[in-house]
């Protein structure tokens, strides 16, 4: 069957000759291609580049504003230094004080909340399987036979 095939395809292979290009087609395409209108590059419009410009102005006053050097404060006088470290001093105590008074009422809170009710239950549950791994796939401990 394939030889029959073969055979039938080998003599109409023999029978079609290729068609000869016609003179001058290659140059009659050339020319088409160049004779072809070709759209004229987009411009930008104006408006994007002033928009460029004015954001790249922004950009370089925000620059100077933010880098320019800072004035030097006035030195304090003496009555001021011990006003600041009176206030430092009362500053430093007071979180300890603040702490003191509202410590209870934080930890009431803790000891209600949901997120933590949760959090420990979690913490255990984890516990537990841990606890479940090491005792079936972990070597049950060597005891020193007496």
């Amino acid at each position: 069957m394939s030889d029959a095939l073969e055979d039938a395809l080998r003599r109409d292979a023999k029978r079609i000759t290729p068609a000869e290009t016609p003179a001058g087609m290659e140059r009659r395409i050339s020319a088409a291609i160049d004779r072809a209108e070709r759209p004229a590059p987009a411009r930008r419009p104006l408006l994007l580049w002033a928009s460029g410009l004015a954001g790249a102005a922004a950009v370089a006053a925000a620059l100077l504003l933010t880098l320019r050097p800072a004035a030097a404060p006035a030195p304090a006088s003496p009555a001021e230094r011990a006003d600041a470290a009176q206030l430092a001093q009362a500053v430093r105590a007071m979180p300890a004080q603040v702490w003191g008074q509202v410590q209870p009422q934080v930890e009431a809170a803790l000891a209600r909340d949901p997120l933590q009710q949760e959090k420990d239950a979690l913490a255990s549950d984890a516990r537990s399987a841990l606890g479940f791994l090491a005792y079936n796939f972990l070597p049950a401990p060597q005891t020193p036979e007496s």
